[in-house]
């Protein structure tokens, strides 16, 4: 049993209460992640991790090569005969950062390959020496079909994209934030360290949002299956007892919690948590321009 809206207990259906024991295992954890880092291999993981580092480099690169050439040509007011040195670095560096999309969607794809196949033989392995008796007699088909479908697609794709995402953020986050932070007075940077706080506080509240939608989502979605694979065991039976109508009630039912959890997820927790990490970041760009005209730095056309 479940607690419902007024606090009153609703019962599952049949079969959900043991698959809602089973899906609390699915939850994501370190181990979970230490599973697919491992099962990627380590020496692919050091290789993506050094091609997004060195990427993310290129492009602090590029922007300290303009500011530098902002710099120059407002401040010191030099001639046109540094503009030829500042084009030729600034297209090497974006020539090489164009060659780093390249190695990294390469590295990715290694990544996400090796993962998808060492969890995949793992998985079919395990299926294929289960016991019949024990394992195949007491798992809803459904939940079955789940796994080899829809979540190894999660495993193929959609793990490895937010992998990427996820690193290239927090590589880039850290590598430009680092460097403006050791560029501006100690006293902006100290300033700068509670807005900073509630950048992570806000990601750590849509974290704690979204997880739980998710895992909600999942559960819906294997009662569906679960549905599915009982109406197709026994749709005469279903017709001749008149239980259409309950089952197409039970069907919406789970369908509409499955759209209600993802425009949850995918709209209305993006879009706040969004608009707070935007005005994080325009205080944080305020913050350190304020703070670069006080200490005197050069502000290029700013200055």
């Amino acid at each position: 049993e479940t607690v419902g809206a007024v606090g009153m207990p609703v019962a599952l259906p049949a079969g959900a209460a043991q698959l809602r024991d089973l899906e609390v295992q699915d939850r994501f954890s370190f181990a979970t992640m230490r599973l697919w880092l491992g099962s990627a291999g380590y020496g692919n993981l050091v290789l993506f991790f050094v091609v997004v580092f060195a990427q993310r480099l290129l492009f602090l690169g590029e922007s300290i090569v303009l500011a530098s050439w902002v710099d120059t040509k407002v401040v010191a007011a030099v001639g046109g005969t540094s503009d030829r040195t500042y084009i030729c670095v600034l297209l090497l560096v974006v020539t090489a950062s164009c060659a780093s999309f390249i190695l990294l969607y390469w590295a990715a794809g290694r990544l996400s390959l090796a993962a998808s196949r060492e969890i995949h033989e793992h998985m079919l392995t395990s299926l294929l020496r289960a016991p019949i008796d024990r394992y195949f007699d007491k798992q809803p088909m459904g939940r079955l079909l789940n796994r080899f479908s829809y979540d190894l697609r999660f495993v193929d794709n959609a793990i490895a994209f937010c992998v990427l995402m996820l690193v290239a953020f927090c590589s880039g986050f850290l590598i430009t934030q680092g460097y403006v932070l050791s560029s501006v007075h100690w006293a902006v940077a100290a300033c700068a360290m509670p807005v900073y706080g509630l950048l992570f506080y806000y990601v750590y509240l849509y974290r704690g949002t979204a997880v739980p939608l998710v895992f909600h989502s999942k559960f819906a979605l294997s009662c569906i299956q679960d549905l599915q694979g009982v109406v197709m065991s026994s749709c005469v039976s279903v017709r001749a007892n008149g239980m259409r109508a309950d089952f197409m009630a039970r069907h919406n039912h789970y369908s509409a919690t499955i759209i209600r959890c993802q425009y949850l997820i995918f709209h209305v927790a993006k879009a706040w948590v969004q608009s707070r990490v935007t005005l994080c970041y325009c205080a944080l760009t305020v913050l350190f321009t304020l703070g670069g005209l006080w200490s005197g730095m050069h502000m290029g056309t700013l200055a």
